[in-house]
């Protein structure tokens, strides 16, 4: 027998208002205050203006394309994994329903999550499935870790938080219930080139702050986790003065762009925004003097509404070993 709350549409996204730049979003008025406003689908379009305190938009962008086409990037690969750890929780959701003395009704129960963009292909190929098994419905928010903190430092709602990076402080300020936590995989920092152009060598400290010096121009992600690292790696090998004027920021998503458009000689960034990407290569980490393993953390909120439901997808995370590895993910160090 079906749940009785599994009617319920597709994952909806926020959309980042950093996304704006680039290519496959839709057009439109930029604004200085954080989300454009539109609420999509991962598989489909809908405008609902009631649904969200941002602006919808009305017609299907090339966002909700690109969307829909990540969404089942790698199904084939991954569906099976993810539809057996799902199963496995299902019982566990069914029963967190009847113990909360949930209505038996065909209005799914929201789940609010808060996502490090830097995951995205990962969550978007987990969350749907999660969605259709357990009968929730994700209301998902992505954006840079630091703004995702400082919404929930002046109180926005959530329920689970997925970062990329320091995670402690959200508990320690009891943002974060403490022990609900779970490290779910590590992203290191390195290289990647436009297809088909030479490799430079990464293979030594001293190769890397050549690479460095020598380069016309340098995709970053920015203000995200690996962003911020490179700056601070810049300094360590005191070249900040010379390289920083070289760098491009920007969303994952942005640098990737800039690497299939040819733009820049390279990238210095985390491995999940530009693998599988078109006209992108990945040519390795850097070296183990260098690097900086990002921890891939998630949570569930200390005034959690459901928080069975959160930490049901934080532990289908944590068994999604395959899904995460193939979307640059690696598992825990020791």
């Amino acid at each position: 027998m079906a749940h009785p709350r599994a009617r319920l549409g597709p994952l909806h996204v926020l959309r980042d208002p950093w996304a704006t730049d680039l290519p496959w979003v839709a057009t439109g008025p930029k604004s200085e205050e954080g989300y454009r406003g539109a609420t999509t689908q991962a598989h489909g379009v809908r405008s609902d203006k009631s649904a969200s305190p941002w602006r919808a938009s009305s017609a299907p962008s090339r966002f909700d394309r690109f969307a829909s086409l990540v969404g089942v990037a790698g199904h084939a690969y991954d569906s099976w994994e993810i539809g057996m750890n799902i199963a496995l929780l299902r019982a566990t959701t069914i029963s967190a329903v009847v113990l909360l003395g949930c209505s038996i009704s065909t209005d799914a129960a929201e789940v609010r999550v808060l996502l490090e963009g830097a995951v995205l292909g990962a969550y978007q190929q987990i969350a749907p499935q999660f969605e259709r098994t357990s009968g929730y419905k994700l209301i998902t928010q992505f954006d840079f870790g630091p703004n995702l903190i400082n919404k929930i430092d002046a109180g926005e709602p959530f329920d689970a938080v997925f970062l990329v990076g320091d995670f402690e402080p959200l508990v320690t300020r009891k943002k974060v219930s403490a022990g609900s936590q779970i490290v779910l995989g590590r992203i290191g920092v390195g290289y990647a080139i436009p297809q088909g152009t030479p490799k430079p060598d990464i293979s030594s400290v001293d190769a890397v702050k050549r690479t460095l010096l020598d380069a016309k121009a340098i995709a970053t992600s920015g203000p995200g986790a690996s962003g911020r690292y490179v700056l601070t790696l810049l300094d360590r090998l005191g070249i900040a003065d010379q390289v920083a004027p070289k760098i491009k920021p920007g969303p994952g998503g942005l640098a990737a762009q800039l690497l299939a458009r040819r733009e820049v000689d390279f990238a210095v960034i985390g491995l999940p925004p530009v693998v599988g990407k078109a006209g992108v290569e990945w040519i390795g980490y850097l070296p183990a003097e260098l690097q900086n393993w990002l921890p891939f953390t998630g949570g569930i909120s200390a005034t959690a509404r459901e928080a069975e439901a959160a930490g049901a997808l934080l532990r289908v995370f944590s068994t999604s070993v395959e899904v995460l590895k193939a979307n640059g993910v690696e598992q825990p160090g020791p």
